[in-house]
């Protein structure tokens, strides 16, 4: 995506997400009985709002960062990963197991092999 039509392909791609997530839901809520909530909307806009940034740190990524996208895709997937479950243990309190430790200690040790050497 060229840097004109950035912002376009952005806004294309979250209204898409947007219109499938409001399709989805008053499916259920046909389908359920169940009468559409504000909450559902509210929580569907506060997870639009990190997508979005996501999406912008992503391109600004494969842009400007020196590296290539084969090392740029890993590493932002292993990244999430790390900082979901990192997140999970801070703030819900999640129990992980050692299992998931390792998990996480060899996923940043990749991203410092497919980023540094």
């Amino acid at each position: 995506v060229n840097e004109n039509d950035k912002g376009l392909f952005l806004m294309t791609l979250l209204l898409m997400a947007a219109l499938g997530g409001i399709v989805i839901l008053v499916g259920k809520s046909i389908k359920e009985k169940q009468q559409l909530k504000a909450k559902n909307f509210v929580g569907g806009i506060a997870l639009g709002i990190p997508n979005f940034v996501s999406l912008i740190f992503f391109f600004n990524a494969l842009e400007d960062s020196g590296l290539e996208s084969s090392q740029i895709f890993p590493v932002i997937s292993m990244g999430v990963v790390v900082v979901s479950a990192i997140a999970g243990y801070i703030i819900f309190k999640e129990k992980l197991a050692l299992s998931n430790w390792v998990g996480l200690a060899f996923a940043i040790a990749a991203i410092f092999v497919i980023t540094f050497l």
